[in-house]
């Protein structure tokens, strides 16, 4: 059975949600918050499922108008972000001064396999996994007759995969694959899955504090585990292909993120946005970041909340990586108790789950390891 979106079912569900957001009268906030979350999933899968679907820069941007583009729109968001998340993401940033010369891009050797056989690679997985918590769930979800996975041919070099979440009249999530044909497919696959299980646990639907700069947590995490459960079929060289993968989305992030903070701060000095200073504090930081003129532009285009939400799940899913190494099943359930926290307070969340953010390299140290590992990994 092909794995498709039911677009009638859909067009049903984007109908009873825009009915339900009409009805405004008696709701509470977080029902009001509830409500824009929903209006944002719905517009994404409005783009999602258009024929054809074209990757297009917003027509904000100008190429030399950095100054313009700083100071309406990625200002204001980049200062929406909490001081400490963006202290702890510039910290791990410092520490990329360690990496050696041996990073580099790779490309993921072709394969030859169906939707189906990557869902049966997917349900073994969730086997594998030491908690079976999530199987009923998983079957649902991987069910092609329930019409929530959706696989398309790759079209753009900043998508893989999207999970849009529908509340109203019942939780549904909806899965969008971009296959590329290589085991990474099968990445994106139990990564997406992640999210539609673990976002169900989420009940804050926070937009601002806790949970939404954890919303890539289990994400970042389930890239990690599908790499462990690969360690059993793949062969090492490929599996060391695999580790660098899931280091250099995040480098890159680092990269953007670095290079918007720069961007601020000459901005907030009144000085001229462009590539001299900003090259200056990276020399003078020894970080082995590249810089020009249109990795400039595409940094400042990027929406820099989004990249701290990626990158702070990151940094917290190395934490869950190390208590893994020691005891699986209860990294697992250390993610759930982080993800079903009902506080919006992200100290008392990742404090009352043994996760600290106070001690002033604990949150530097587990990605310290990853550097190292990442520079074992490039030795000839």
């Amino acid at each position: 059975m092909e794995y498709a979106w039911n677009y009638k079912k859909l067009e049903k569900l984007k109908k009873e949600t825009y009915d339900l957001l009409r009805k405004t009268q008696g709701l509470t906030k977080d029902e009001k918050e509830t409500i824009k979350i929903i209006i944002q999933y719905i517009k994404d899968l409005e783009e999602i499922i258009k024929p054809k679907r074209k990757i297009v820069l917003p027509e904000r941007i100008k190429y030399l108008d950095k100054q313009k583009l700083l100071s309406q729109i990625t200002y204001e968001e980049y200062n929406s972000i909490p001081y400490f998340i963006k202290e702890i993401i510039l910290k791990a940033i410092y520490c990329l001064k360690d990496l050696q010369d041996t990073y580099q891009e790779i490309e993921l050797p072709k394969i030859n396999i169906s939707p189906n056989g990557l869902v049966e690679l997917c349900h073994d997985f969730y086997e594998w996994l030491p908690n079976k918590n999530y199987s009923k769930e998983v079957d649902y979800y991987l069910n092609p007759k329930n019409n929530l996975i959706q696989f398309v041919p790759k079209t753009s070099n900043n998508l893989v995969g999207e999970t849009t979440f529908f509340y109203y009249p019942t939780y549904q999530p909806y899965f969008l694959i971009e296959r590329e044909n290589t085991i990474n497919d099968l990445i994106t696959l139990n990564h997406e899955i992640a999210h539609g299980i673990f976002k169900k646990l989420d009940t804050t639907k926070d937009t601002n504090g806790n949970h939404f700069y954890l919303m890539e947590l289990e994400g970042s995490f389930f890239d990690f585990l599908t790499v462990q459960f690969l360690k059993e079929i793949l062969p090492i060289d490929q599996i060391k292909q695999l580790e660098y993968q899931n280091f250099i989305t995040p480098f890159e992030s680092f990269s953007e993120f670095f290079i918007t903070d720069s961007a601020i701060k000459l901005l907030e000095k009144k000085k001229e946005i462009s590539i001299v200073p900003i090259q200056k504090r990276i020399l003078k930081l020894d970080l082995p970041f590249y810089l020009d003129e249109s990795i400039l532009i595409a940094s400042l285009e990027e929406n820099p909340t989004n990249l701290a939400k990626y990158l702070f799940s990151y940094l917290i899913s190395l934490d869950l990586q190390e208590i893994y190494q020691n005891d699986p099943e209860q990294a697992l359930k250390k993610l759930e108790a982080i993800r079903n926290n009902k506080t919006n307070n992200i100290y008392q969340n990742l404090e009352s789950n043994q996760i600290s953010l106070i001690e002033e390299t604990e949150n530097r140290k587990s990605f310290q390891k990853t550097i190292q590992k990442i520079n074992h990994l490039g030795e000839k």
